[in-house]
């Protein structure tokens, strides 16, 4: 049995069987490893039956910097995943869904596909443009000053510059609906619904309906169908979190900035209308049952309420990359970027701060001579993590903040900018000496590079530091110890470290989804309440 501190950190450490009775939701994530889903209990305030598919592989053989997925591969194994978790709760009240950011899939009015899903991987934009430069300084240049400021994010993974560069090439017909991957998705699974019952109606009434929705779209008889069935392809649209890294959003009204899209071409596409979150946006057909689909939302912002994240208080979440945030509840613009957020409300965060990918670069180094002569190392993060938190150079003198009992940090000095990322391109290693060149001494420096980086970016959130405490979320901040201490010291003043707190759950989206059909369904008056009752939920479990 788990103890209650397991049953704090990981709400799906109890049995995994659904209660027959109460509430259950459906929660997918599509993320970019995997496509995992489970059962969302309401009554029990858990996650159940947790299930995950390999997110489908970028096709073969497409031309430099270009990743794209094959969408119908994607809704192959989403509707997979929904058939497994139907065996455990085959009464479902609702479906939400979270999904990684910026993926494209242009449609056309009907919904059906025209192109593969554009990830945020694809880099095509800073392919070299006709009359010099690349696809992307043209895009920037297209800007005004007052544009730049308004748009806030630019990078080249964003969508609309792969849609940029496709207009540039002549290739965007006019009409074409930039859907968001999650909002295709949903939508394709929505639409199987709305043909079926179309189906049905037209067989009842004597009709013959088309197979599909496109030509004809079976207008005979779609009057005999519920305007909540229709809407999912009359209407195509994409909530707000998701909206603000898909095209330019205008943080303040929530709506498409249309001189930009003019200034890149891009105004002739039919751009999908910003939702806000909760809104059912569809059915599935269940056994029968119309359940309701709600509007997607972007993966970031749901971790974060996975995370259960209060104001005041500052996230680091690291994994295989990092970013560091602060909810706000207005709009205050600053040295970062501002993302829609639930309740009104909105994120203040800083990304590409280099973390496990850059660590990942170490661990090749020191294990590739094994490799190459066919060892394979037993467990070489947990050596890691040993001899990191063993390392110390009280000789020297140097204690910092780490009183007595505490390893001081090495002199040893690691730039992780090992690739693209907030600190550039260039990453180093310096100040070696013969006693310092050691697996301890270089990844206690890569930890302390690690601290430096967020607390500078936490200074930019929040330069008078109005933060009470810091909460670790993603597999690498809630699996190494030596890692949070590092950064708590660095965070801490007067020989104390920083206070803190974990995730609940490495599931965060999926807890997330939780507190999203909560609020959803009117069992919490906002988000915020929907974080704040499980926070008290779990605390009471650890006592």
């Amino acid at each position: 049995m788990p103890s209650s501190s397991d049953a704090l950190r990981n709400p799906v450490s109890r049995r995994n069987r659904v209660s027959s009775s109460g509430a259950q939701f459906l929660a997918l994530d599509l993320g970019t490893s995997f496509i995992k889903g489970a059962v969302l209990d309401l009554d029990a305030l858990r996650l159940r039956a947790i299930h995950r598919l390999p997110f489908p592989d970028p096709l073969p053989d497409l031309p430099p910097l270009h990743c794209e997925i094959d969408p119908d591969a994607v809704l192959a194994a989403t509707s997979q995943l929904i058939d497994t978790l139907l065996a455990h709760a085959p009464e479902p009240a609702g479906l939400v869904m979270t999904s990684q950011m910026q993926g494209l899939v242009l449609t056309d009015a009907a919904g059906q596909p025209v192109s593969n899903c554009i990830t945020w991987r694809d880099q095509r934009a800073l392919a070299p443009r006709p009359g010099g430069g690349t696809y992307f300084d043209a895009l920037t240049a297209r800007l005004s000053d007052p544009q730049r400021a308004r748009l806030g994010e630019l990078h080249a993974g964003l969508p609309f510059c792969a849609l940029f560069r496709l207009a540039e090439e002549g290739r965007l017909p006019p009409g074409l609906v930039p859907a968001s991957l999650p909002d295709f998705v949903l939508a394709s699974l929505c639409r199987e619904t709305i043909v079926s019952q179309i189906k049905i109606r037209a067989s009842r009434s004597g009709i013959e309906a088309s197979a599909g929705l496109s030509g004809s779209r079976a207008q005979p008889a779609k009057a005999s169908i519920p305007e909540d069935y229709l809407h999912i392809y009359s209407e195509p649209g994409v909530e707000a979190t998701n909206a603000s890294v898909h095209g330019p959003l205008d943080l303040a009204t929530l709506t498409w900035q249309e001189d930009i899209l003019a200034a890149w071409g891009l105004e002739r596409l039919r751009w999908p209308r910003v939702r806000r979150a909760g809104e059912v946006v569809g059915h599935l057909d269940i056994g029968g049952r119309a359940v309701p689909c709600y509007t997607p939302v972007g993966d970031q912002a749901c971790a974060m309420v996975g995370a259960l994240l209060q104001e005041g208080e500052l996230s680091l979440n690291i994994s295989t990359g990092s970013q560091a945030s602060m909810i706000s509840p207005a709009l205050v613009r600053g040295d970062y970027q501002t993302r829609p957020f639930f309740d009104g409300r909105y994120l203040n965060l800083i990304t590409h701060i280099p973390a496990g990918r850059a660590l990942n670069t170490l661990v090749a180094l020191l294990t590739e001579l094994a490799e190459a002569e066919g060892v394979r190392l037993r467990d070489p993060w947990g050596t890691i993590a040993r001899l990191a938190a063993e390392t110390g150079l009280h000789e020297r003198g140097d204690s910092g903040l780490y009183g007595r009992g505490h390893p001081a940090p090495t002199d040893l000095r690691v730039n992780l900018a090992f690739f693209a990322s907030l600190r550039g391109d260039r990453g180093e290693i310096a100040n070696i000496r013969e006693d310092n060149l050691t697996v301890g001494h270089l990844f206690r420096a890569a930890f302390q590079d690690m601290a430096e980086n967020y607390h500078a970016c936490a200074l930019r959130l929040s330069p008078a530091a109005a933060w009470e405490r810091l909460v670790f979320s993603g597999g690498l901040a809630l699996k190494m110890d030596v890692l949070r201490q590092v950064i708590c010291d660095r965070f801490g003043a007067e020989q104390a470290p920083a206070a803190h707190r974990l995730s609940p759950s490495p599931e965060d989206t999926l807890l997330g989804l939780l507190a999203l059909a909560l609020a959803f369904t009117g069992r919490a008056s906002s988000v915020a309440e929907a974080s704040r009752l499980l926070v008290q939920h779990y605390r009471e479990e650890e006592l």
